[in-house]
């Protein structure tokens, strides 16, 4: 794709995340826009199979750099970057700080591509 101007593709992706929902959810509650996406959209037919089974932000770090959370370091919703000396959590992860080097997630990446 490198050398591709994006109005060429115009590609998006929409993850979404769920803290606490159950994976029968879907079935036994009435929940019209969610089973609109799961019909009109890409789903994986089995779900997904977490990394760490009851927090958000390192399986979504993991599916962000393909990284397990022992490789990348986040192990839980919140936590202490040294070298920012800020405390980074689900509450302020969108304002740009990220300070590992040998983790990029997918976003940064995206960023330095040319046709974005």
């Amino acid at each position: 794709m490198v050398g591709y101007k994006r109005k060429e593709f115009d590609y998006r992706l929409k993850t979404t995340y769920f803290q606490g929902f159950r994976h029968d959810y879907l079935r036994e509650h009435y929940l019209p826009t969610l089973n609109r996406f799961r019909n009109e959209g890409v789903r994986a037919a089995h779900g997904m199979q977490p990394v760490f089974t009851t927090l958000t932000y390192p399986n979504h770090i993991s599916i962000a750099t393909g990284m397990y959370p022992e490789e990348h370091g986040i192990v839980h919703n919140s936590f202490y970057d040294r070298l920012l000396k800020l405390t980074i959590g689900l509450d302020n992860r969108d304002d740009g700080q990220w300070s590992y080097p040998k983790v990029e997630p997918i976003w940064i990446t995206a960023t330095k591509q040319v046709f974005i």
